[in-house]
């Protein structure tokens, strides 16, 4: 998508507001250094600098972002704001200076933006832009200062993916990010993590939340399920990771892991056989590990970081049509699971084919997602040179 910032925008400079901050530009390397350096007096003084104004979409979500250096941050937060409008008094922001460690972090929010809102009882016309601010430097005789680099301001319309903010709650919606809106419904609690295998962010199950979809847009003979996960070195019981189709004691498959050994099974169910099949296979504990379950119409394929770990020959009577998925959870005669999820899960995907190995080797090795049109999108903004 394209940047609505460009040229000395884009690259991090602006007029500041306030004169006791200070900018220059680096040298030898894209981007502006901002230098705040203030002394409270008892009244209330917000630093703050923003960026042009920019055309919207109303009902579109809009993602804001920056890169920051931060050299050193003494009594002062720097907030970039997600603005409505100038000096938007309700808005989503994030803390720029969290990281004082002199290396560069990306730090982002987003806005789905509509036409006008509510300030204070005021109707509001939506005029948005990027504002940074600190917090209020009232404090009399206290010494606020920060020193810190900021290059790649933008703000791009969201079309796939939306980032997600450290330890936020997720919503009551999980978007399919293929665009085929098989979108998940949240019950209970999940929080977001910025720690992730590849993308920007995982989803943190904490055992009281998981997220379920009915009616899945699939009617198939083979299937993949892909999943990165990280289980925790300490769990309490056995917990199920996902349950698919009918549920896991009638005809389908689901996962689960067990507290004692750390092993990690998949649970197969055939209506043909009217058995189950355990497949262990060890994980490492706090270590992130691609897991990819193939079904061919005959086999289940098994697969650990791109190499194919065991495989089991098993059939489902007929094809598989609509099931019900859980994430963070299974079914047990067809009631949700009590046991839900304690891992950390990135970038959980259903295919309704049966991956190839050398498909299954890309998944693992390759960044870069497939929208169901063809085209291709990455859930992270790479920096290009």
């Amino acid at each position: 998508q394209k940047n609505k910032y460009s040229g000395d925008y884009a690259e991090g400079k602006h007029s500041v507001s306030s004169s006791f901050i200070t900018i220059t530009k680096l040298t030898n390397e894209r981007g502006y250094n901002y230098k705040l350096s203030y002394t409270g007096t008892g009244s209330n003084n917000w630093g703050a600098f923003g960026f042009p104004n920019f055309t919207f979409t109303a009902g579109k979500t809009y993602v804001y972002s920056c890169k920051v250096r931060c050299h050193s941050a003494n009594n002062v937060n720097f907030a970039l704001r997600a603005a409505r409008s100038d000096n938007d008094w309700v808005t989503r922001s994030v803390n720029i200076l969290a990281n004082a460690d002199g290396e560069w972090h990306e730090y982002y929010t987003w806005q789905t933006i509509s036409e006008t809102y509510d300030r204070s009882g005021t109707t509001v016309t939506c005029n948005p832009r990027i504002e940074f601010y600190t917090n209020n430097m009232s404090t009399e005789s206290t010494e606020y200062s920060c020193d810190f680099d900021l290059k790649d301001v933008q703000v791009i319309e969201s079309t796939e993916c939306v980032p997600f903010i450290e330890n936020t709650m997720v919503s009551t919606t999980v978007s399919d990010c293929s665009g085929y809106g098989n979108n998940g419904t949240v019950l209970g609690n999940i929080l977001r993590s910025k720690y992730s295998p590849r993308y920007n962010g995982s989803y943190d199950f904490n055992g009281t939340g998981y997220i379920k979809n009915d009616n899945f847009n699939l009617n198939t003979t083979e299937f993949t399920v892909s999943f990165w996960i990280k289980i925790p070195s300490s769990i309490s019981s056995q917990h199920f990771l996902f349950g698919t189709f009918d549920s896991w004691c009638n005809n389908g498959i689901a996962s689960w892991r067990d507290s004692g050994s750390l092993k990690y099974s998949i649970l197969i169910k055939s209506d043909i056989e009217s058995t189950y099949s355990h497949t262990y296979f060890s994980l490492t504990a706090d270590t992130w590990t691609h897991v990819v379950v193939v079904y061919t119409g005959t086999q289940y394929l098994l697969y650990k970081d791109g190499v194919l770990d065991y495989t089991v020959t098993y059939g489902l009577n007929g094809t598989v049509s609509n099931p019900t998925c859980y994430v963070g959870n299974s079914l047990y005669n067809n009631t949700p699971s009590s046991e839900t999820d304690e891992s950390s899960v990135s970038d959980f995907r259903i295919y309704a084919t049966a991956l190839t190995a050398d498909d299954v080797k890309a998944l693992y090795s390759s960044p870069i997602s497939l929208s169901k049109d063809g085209s291709l999108f990455a859930c992270e903004f790479e920096e290009v040179e």
